[in-house]
């Protein structure tokens, strides 16, 4: 069996920020307070409307740090998040050398990983909103860290 699943702790992983220096992942989960994590491609629309979403969000809402995850190349995903206005506290990008699909045991984007204030991971996957309008993006266990 691969990857963390609910109930486990969130292992440590090195990403780059929009900034380019290295962030570890270490330093925010399991800190006393929940994190929630999105990873996507720049090319999937499912992803492309969930991160418009997610960039609506702010620490008013939630008590909560939102940490975006893009599967492709730095210097692409930089552009992009730019031109969408992405302005999450940390946004960070794998590239080619992030295995974190397999790792998680993910099979396609957006994938959400909800990580309680102890580091524990929550919730592992792909929420599929029920609404039309797509309100309910967010994967009912973030509910319990609304403001």
């Amino acid at each position: 069996q691969h990857g963390h699943f609910v109930g486990e702790e969130f292992s440590n992983l090195k990403m780059l920020d929009l900034s380019g220096k290295s962030v570890n992942l270490d330093d925010i989960a399991g800190k006393g307070e929940a994190v929630y994590l999105e990873f996507c491609r720049l090319k999937c629309e499912p992803s492309s409307t969930s991160l418009k979403r997610l960039n609506k969000l702010d620490k008013t809402q939630y008590n909560m740090r939102f940490v975006l995850f893009c599967f492709d190349e730095f210097e692409d995903a930089k552009k992009l998040y730019a031109k969408m206005g992405i302005h999450k506290s940390v946004a960070c990008f794998c590239g080619e050398q992030f295995k974190a699909l397999e790792f998680y045991g993910m099979s396609a984007t957006p994938h959400r990983v909800v990580i309680d204030p102890d580091g524990l991971v929550i919730f592992n996957g792909i929420h599929k909103p029920k609404l039309v309008d797509g309100s309910d993006f967010l994967p009912p266990q973030v509910e319990a860290y609304r403001r």
